[in-house]
């Protein structure tokens, strides 16, 4: 949904100080006009790593998955399975990113999310992308909502039990609640 490529603008001033430095480096070693060609060159292998390191994803797409406030769908092959959020039992959540995401050094790709569950004695595992910022809070409102309705299901961000994708609750927090939705932490 979002392009990442150039968001930041510190990527522009990035490449700007790139292409001088390349071309100064160069044209310590070679004439003036061979250093442009070389520093251009250096500045498009720069663009391309930069754009296959986040743009490019690690997990090929085998089906789809879509989740609703009152149902979650799956399609393999073209056939799509609607199942009713009340019929599905041990509800697993794992959140770890969504595409362009900073995590310290590292920007995620938003493919290494996972979802759980058992629904009719069949244990289903799905892993699904988040491919942007605004994907990340239509699923933080479907949790809400499946709060609200005190539905039983756990949420983990990068391993971590969380509660709408926070990590960050204190013990006070976490008995509250426990106590207002009913939540098994």
């Amino acid at each position: 949904m979002t392009f990442v490529l150039f968001k930041e603008f510190w990527f522009y001033i990035f490449l700007l100080i790139s292409v001088i430095l390349f071309f100064r480096f160069f044209s310590t070693l070679i004439d003036a006009y061979s250093a442009k060609v070389l520093a251009i060159i250096g500045v498009v292998a720069l663009i391309i790593l930069f754009y296959k390191r986040r743009n490019f994803r690690k997990t090929k797409v085998a089906g789809k998955l879509i989740i609703e406030p009152d149902f979650i769908s799956y399609s393999i092959n073209s056939e799509w399975t609607k199942i009713k959020i009340e019929e599905i039992n041990d509800l697993k959540i794992n959140y770890n990113g969504y595409l362009g995401l900073h995590m310290g050094s590292v920007v995620s790709n938003g493919d290494f999310n996972r979802i759980r569950f058992q629904s009719k004695n069949i244990k289903h595992d799905y892993q699904f992308d988040l491919d942007s910022e605004k994907s990340l809070e239509v699923l933080s409102s479907i949790f809400k909502e499946w709060y609200k309705r005190k539905m039983k299901f756990k949420e983990y961000k990068l391993g971590q039990r969380s509660f709408l994708i926070n990590v960050k609750n204190s013990y006070e927090d976490i008995q509250k609640l426990k106590e207002s939705f009913e939540i098994d932490w």
